[in-house]
């Protein structure tokens, strides 16, 4: 996995690899038929360009990967994961603003970012 990719797109082939980056990795899980998924997407770009050298960004789409979307027991979209070390330290589900996911990610790794 490319760690200057500021934002990955999950597979079933690349997930392994994502959950032992050693980078905090944070997963926006979002299904193409949200519309709030759709506004979330270029927060989620702007950040990654922002904060790619701490933390690696990722894309699970329940679309094209409904198998591992269930596999983390989502329950509504959009719905972000934050992973330290393979660990799941915390989800925020719907829409956030950029200030209020920028707080997420300070809540669950600290506020060195």
């Amino acid at each position: 996995m490319d760690a200057r990719t500021p934002v990955v797109e999950v597979t079933s082939d690349n997930f392994e690899g994502l959950m032992n980056f050693t980078k905090p990795v944070i997963i926006d899980v979002y299904s193409n038929r949200c519309t709030y998924c759709r506004r979330l997407e270029p927060i989620i770009e702007d950040l990654s360009k922002e904060l790619n050298l701490k933390y690696q960004f990722a894309k699970l789409s329940l679309d094209r990967e409904p198998n591992l979307v269930n596999s983390f027991n989502v329950k509504g979209f959009p719905t972000v994961i934050f992973l330290k070390n393979g660990k799941e330290l915390g989800r925020h589900v719907g829409y956030m603003n950029k200030q209020t996911f920028e707080s997420e990610i300070k809540k669950y790794f600290g506020s060195s970012s």
